[in-house]
Order: C-alpha cells, then structure tokens, then sequence
C-alpha cells in the first residue's frame, strides 16, 4: 500500500517539465520560464541563464538560483508547493520576501 501512495504522489505532482513563472515585485510582474528536469534521481531546474540542483519533499520544492545586482551577485531562495499542474510559493532575497507563482506548460 504505501509503495502504491508513493507512486500515486509521484504521479500527481510530476514536476519534471517547462513552467511559466511569475514574480510579483514593487516595479511590476517579472515573468520567467524554469525547466524542471530528472537525472540520477537528482531534480534539476534551468533558467535562461542558470543551472542549480532542487530539493524535493513531496510537493514542496527548494532551490537557490543567483541574480545580478548593482551590488554584485545576490542568492534568491525559492520554497515552492505544487499542486497538479500549479506552484505558488516565496522568494527570499536581500532581506525581502515575494510571492512567485508558476504554471506548467
């Protein structure tokens, strides 16, 4: 039985693809793609400009992606929940937090 909710869970939020992001910041809605990817049961994510490694339990994620600043490089870190084919969660960088939501493709 749990091996069979396991697969159930796994199936339900199938991470693996291309999501549209969106980031609601006081200058606007930065919109962004993030490609999701499985190697050696490693998740991977993928923007136009980075690659970095994604922690999974369940359907919550966590990564940390880098920006450019006008004071240098800056970590952003992502807490992220999905369900079915939605993620909506925060993005902590430089002492604030936003709200990002992203939708599969």
């Amino acid at each position: 039985w749990h091996d069979q909710q396991s697969k159930d869970t796994v199936t339900k939020y199938n991470i693996v693809g291309t999501w549209s992001m969106s980031i609601n910041t006081k200058r606007g809605e930065r919109k962004s793609e993030l490609a999701i990817s499985l190697k050696d049961d490693q998740y991977l994510g993928k923007t136009d400009k980075h690659n970095f490694p994604i922690t999974r339990e369940g359907n919550h994620l966590f990564w940390t992606s880098t920006i450019k600043s006008p004071m240098g490089n800056m970590p952003v870190k992502y807490s992220m929940t999905v369900i079915d084919d939605e993620m909506t969660g925060t993005i902590q960088a430089s002492g604030r937090t936003l709200n990002v939501d992203g939708k599969k493709k």
